[in-house]
């Protein structure tokens, strides 16, 4: 009996600490997003049998990130999304670290969640700019944000009018 119960509270521990590691701000929700969206820009069908085939049945978590990606797609199809329209919808930047001095011995992937830490960067490093639901912004839109003033990178008058405070500087 008391196996049973030792068991059966290692169960429930363990399927409580995967469920909150689901959730649309996990890999795998945004594995599965990315890919789907990556197929219907492709022309294809966004779905699982484009993202796993035939290998696995997708969980429910993926199910739902290959949904949401295309609602996403047809709205941003349609000219929907802020970001298609020029407005603001940063929410986050990620740029490859290489551990050097000049990137304060910082290796691999970083995030930068403000535009003041992008200006800095932006014209030194590759990056890419994201919105709230992870969906890439197109670099035309990011490049409206910034403009180069001597060696600085600036946050331009466009953004100061569109982006919030949040967004500006953190």
């Amino acid at each position: 009996m008391r196996k049973l119960t030792l068991f059966t509270l290692i169960s429930l521990l363990s399927c409580g600490s995967a469920f909150a590691a689901g959730g649309k701000n996990s890999a795998e929700y945004r594995e599965a997003y990315q890919c789907a969206l990556t197929g219907l820009k492709e022309g294809g069908a966004g779905d699982a049998a484009f993202c796993v085939g035939n290998s696995r049945d997708p969980s429910k978590l993926e199910e739902k990130a290959y949904t949401d990606a295309e609602r996403d797609f047809k709205r941003m199809k349609n000219g929907g999304t802020a970001a298609a329209q020029g407005g603001c919808a940063f929410h986050h930047a990620n740029w490859m670290a290489n551990g050097s001095r000049s990137d304060g011995f910082a290796e691999g992937l970083q995030q930068i969640t403000n535009l003041k830490e992008a200006a800095n960067l932006v014209f030194m490093r590759e990056m890419r700019f994201y919105d709230s639901r992870n969906m890439e912004i197109p670099r035309s839109v990011a490049q409206k944000w910034f403009y180069k003033k001597g060696d600085r990178g600036m946050i331009s008058p466009f953004a100061k009018k569109t982006c919030n405070k949040t967004q500006l500087s953190g």
